[in-house]
């Protein structure tokens, strides 16, 4: 169990070049902690532990173009030695398929080319919607969605909105479109508690 997750985010942001930094990846990383904390309670899953994933499960980033490896992967190899549950749910937040199966194809997801065709797309989407997801990659899948969204300044407020718009700018909506089923997966868990969904635990106006 990693009990020192604030110390070791405390080092990864000393440890930034100033273009990391002004980057933004720590603003990124403590919203998206936030934001998956929130949703760990509306879900009845521990928020601190939710919470210590979003706020640690890019810190390999800046590693990534270096190491030629997806920091996704990087972060596995590095957490697993404290917690291996953590570990596997920062391996998964690119996608969340199985681990060999990443492991396997990291080559291909890592240059865009296993996500650049859409019968790849289609065939992932369907493992996803068919597979059981655990909460905590749910929560982190949808928080990390809905802040980078945020960050990007996207004009609209929710998932749906912006599949719509991918498609009208000509883009490939296939990535809203995991998101999206993802969300319904945490929307229907989080009801079936009593709560309202994803979009009314953040307070996004639909």
């Amino acid at each position: 169990m990693i009990k020192n997750s604030e110390k070791i985010f405390k080092d990864f942001e000393h440890g930034l070049t100033p273009s990391w930094q002004a980057g933004g990846v720590v603003h990124h990383l403590r919203g998206v902690g936030d934001a998956a904390g929130k949703i760990a309670v509306a879900l009845g899953v521990n928020p601190d532990f939710s919470k210590k994933i979003g706020l640690l499960h890019d810190i390999k980033l800046p590693q990534q173009a270096d190491a030629g490896r997806s920091h996704a992967l990087l972060g596995f190899d590095y957490f697993k030695k404290y917690d291996y549950r953590l570990a596997k749910v920062v391996a998964r937040h690119m996608t969340p398929i199985d681990l060999d199966f990443w492991r396997m194809h990291e080559n291909h997801i890592f240059k865009n080319v296993l996500f650049s065709r859409t019968a790849d797309y289609e065939r992932i989407y369907n493992m996803i919607r068919n597979n059981d997801i655990t909460d905590l990659d749910l929560i982190q899948h949808v928080a990390d969605f809905v802040v980078v969204s945020e960050e990007k300044g996207y004009r609209f407020s929710t998932m749906e909105a912006r599949r719509d718009e991918m498609l009208a700018r000509g883009r490939d909506p296939y990535d809203a479109g995991l998101k999206l089923v993802l969300k319904e997966k945490l929307d229907t868990r989080i009801r079936k508690r009593g709560g309202g969904g994803v979009y009314e635990v953040l307070g996004i106006s639909k």
